[in-house]
């Protein structure tokens, strides 16, 4: 369990797990000083129910669950493609339906879900997608959708929440800084001496 952009306390784990996972036996808590926590779970079944439900969120920040390997490492196993909310702001009426939205998404990455106003048409004014996205590639802020008639037009991307990604280390949880450019040195002002 890894939670992006945050340092967590066992405490307010704990308390996340007894509040959302109410539905299985608490699983035991491991902490690594990698960022992580391991989850070791009673049963199978229960390990399968948690991750069924998911995906999860503390802090308005996602919470990356995945199944524990032998070979596991934090940077290759979780930290490349994450699932973020994805807002398509005045999203015309004609694209509600659940093939379009999804179809929608898959050009910003996998869709797993929408919210509960998305799906019922609740609120109209934007749709709100969890979409599975590579943020080690440029976010996009916009895309070419064409309408019944098969024109073209422009689709704004917003997303809820941006992992900071750090180029230069190829990490996610912080950016990384902008190079500065050095100091300009002062031009020494050229001085002509006469000599008598």
């Amino acid at each position: 369990m890894y939670a992006i952009g945050n340092e967590l306390s066992m405490h307010a784990v704990k308390n996340f797990m007894s509040i959302t996972w109410n539905f299985v036996t608490l699983p035991d808590l491991y902490y690594n000083e990698e960022g992580y926590f391991l989850d070791r779970f009673k049963t199978r079944l229960d390990r399968d129910a948690v991750l069924m439900r998911g995906p999860y969120t503390i802090f308005k920040k996602p919470i990356l669950l995945h199944e524990w390997t032998p070979k596991f490492t934090l940077q290759d196993d979780v930290l490349r493609v994450l699932p973020i909310w994805v807002i398509f702001p005045q999203l015309p009426l004609y694209c509600w339906g659940e093939r379009s939205i999804g179809k929608i998404a898959s050009a910003i990455g996998k869709p797993l879900l929408t919210d509960e106003c998305t799906s019922k048409k609740l609120r109209v004014s934007y749709a709100r997608v969890l979409i599975e996205v590579d943020v080690t590639k440029q976010l996009r802020t916009q895309i070419t959708i064409r309408d019944p008639q098969g024109e073209k037009m422009v689709q704004p991307v917003d997303y809820e929440w941006r992992p900071p990604y750090c180029t230069s280390c190829n990490k996610v949880g912080h950016e990384g800084k902008k190079k500065e450019n050095p100091p300009k040195k002062k031009k020494e002002s050229k001085q002509t001496w006469e000599q008598k």
